[in-house]
């Protein structure tokens, strides 16, 4: 069963009530809206749009009607309790920003979380990981007088996304941002939002702007990154965060040189498969699974898979990408990246095995002959020559001849 996260009933708001300039911008109005919906309101100027969204998202209180915020009658909060809510459940994009002027880029951002309570060592750590993904990290010490208008828009934005709110008021974002930015910022997010078949939640739209902003990737390339990501089953934001910053590594900047960059990633499995001696068929989706880790989560070269592969046949005698995935991983977590960091890890793995190894048991002076419990004979060798000399017998002490 679907999830509503907002609900209005029977909304109606009138400007100048009992008075004869009475107006009324909203009639029962009714509405919900769905965990991961993304809804747009139109309308033309002055038809009230800004006053239906301030009147369902707490900032103004209707005439008439009930409001609903995941589950909770809003309306029947005190004041304190509407704020402690808002700043916990909700995020806000102006389209005049709303930012305090007197304060800097990043303590308007922090805002949010200094009203939550939280942590001033959290509210920094959380404050320049969103100014990074929204491009923001050297403007965080101006004020917003410093900045340009997409600057404040991206100000606003991260505020908005800081606290990670279940609900994202937008009143139209992009409305002080020119055309061709506007543009952008809508084929990103709709682009995203068609391929991956559901809404985005707001960590996914940060990580969308952060490919746009930070990574200058243009919506084609964007939407590329999505649809083969798609293709390869892989739906994460996170995934897709890692494939993009190889692209960046790599310097690719456009979709030709993505499906490029691609298709060599095919001939790549192949080569792997050469180097544990398998040939004759393509790759199972396993088998790609543990080269698409090795190569894109990892970050390995061919070079140090082709390393691991012999490996694994010296030890194992057969092919085999379990026993490939754990000799990798170990490397992975070593920080193994060249061959000569794998001799240099070697090194350490015998030297370490060595000290470690229980010292040999050395013989004591006691036990070097073997002979040590058989009794001695005594003999007298000056009186067996006399006895020998004059023709008689000789006998040990224990009468042997």
């Amino acid at each position: 069963m679907s999830e509503i996260v907002l609900e209005a009933r029977h909304l109606k708001k009138v400007y100048n009530a009992n008075s004869l300039n009475a107006f009324e911008a909203l009639h029962d109005i009714n509405i919900q809206v769905e965990k991961g919906e993304f809804i747009g309101v139109m309308g033309p100027s002055g038809s009230g749009k800004s006053t239906f969204i301030n009147n369902i998202s707490t900032i103004d209180t209707p005439t008439e009607g009930k409001v609903f915020i995941n589950g909770k009658n809003v309306l029947s909060m005190s004041a304190n309790d509407i704020g402690h809510f808002r700043y916990e459940n909700l995020g806000f994009i102006f389209q005049d920003f709303n930012l305090l002027d007197t304060h800097t880029i990043y303590e308007n951002i922090a805002l949010p979380l200094s009203l939550a309570g939280v942590d001033s060592a959290e509210i920094e750590t959380r404050v320049k990981e969103m100014a990074e993904k929204m491009d923001m990290q050297d403007h965080l010490y101006k004020l917003p007088s410093e900045c340009s208008g997409g600057q404040r828009q991206r100000t606003a934005i991260a505020r908005a996304l800081i606290n990670n709110p279940s609900i994202i008021i937008a009143d139209e974002p992009t409305g002080n941002l020119d055309s061709q930015n506007s543009e952008e910022l809508r084929q990103r997010l709709f682009a995203a939002e068609h391929l991956l078949g559901k809404p985005m939640t707001p960590s996914e739209v940060q990580k969308i702007l952060y490919f746009h902003d930070t990574l200058a990737m243009s919506p084609d390339l964007i939407e590329f990154l999505v649809e083969y990501c798609v293709s390869k089953n892989h739906k994460s934001l996170r995934y897709m965060e890692k494939v993009a910053l190889s692209w960046n590594e790599a310097g690719i900047t456009t979709v030709a040189m993505a499906r490029e960059q691609s298709s060599a990633f095919k001939s790549e499995y192949f080569s792997v498969l050469r180097f544990l001696g398998i040939t004759g068929r393509s790759p199972v989706k396993d088998e790609t699974a543990y080269i698409d880790r090795w190569l894109d989560q990892y970050g390995f070269d061919l070079e140090l898979i082709r390393e691991a592969c012999s490996r694994t046949i010296l030890k194992t005698g057969q092919p085999s990408f379990q026993y490939t995935d754990r000799i990798l991983t170990d490397w992975h977590a070593q920080n193994v990246h060249t061959l000569g960091d794998i001799q240099n890890a070697d090194e350490t793995f015998r030297s370490t095995k060595k000290e470690t190894a229980p010292p040999k048991k050395q013989p004591s002076a006691s036990s070097r002959n073997r002979f040590n419990n058989f009794h001695q004979r005594q003999y007298d060798f000056q009186e067996y020559e006399k006895r020998l000399l004059s023709g008689q017998t000789v006998q040990g002490e224990n009468g042997d001849t």
